[in-house]
């Protein structure tokens, strides 16, 4: 049973005063499920391959990169995935 939470009890780490709000976005759990996402991307792979494929992931995103910024200056339109060729 919790005291009632009133300034004078509540001390600066007393947490079971502060109310909670419903998350709308929990970015622990996002983290978690990209890390796994990865691992299972990843998992069985050399030391060789993990390098390939990391070279190649960031490769990509570097391309993704410059193309956002020639799209926020007014250059190419944005590729959907109807688009991109694969």
């Amino acid at each position: 049973m919790t005291a009632q939470c009133t300034t004078e009890t509540r001390t600066l780490f007393d947490w079971t005063c502060v109310k909670k709000k419903a998350k709308k976005f929990d970015c622990v759990a996002m983290k978690r499920a990209g890390a796994a996402r990865i691992y299972r991307k990843i998992r069985g792979m050399t030391i060789q391959q993990q390098l390939e494929f990391w070279r190649q992931a960031s490769e990509e995103l570097r391309r993704e990169q410059e193309a956002a910024k020639a799209r926020k200056l007014g250059g190419a339109p944005r590729k959907t995935k109807q688009h991109v060729d694969t």
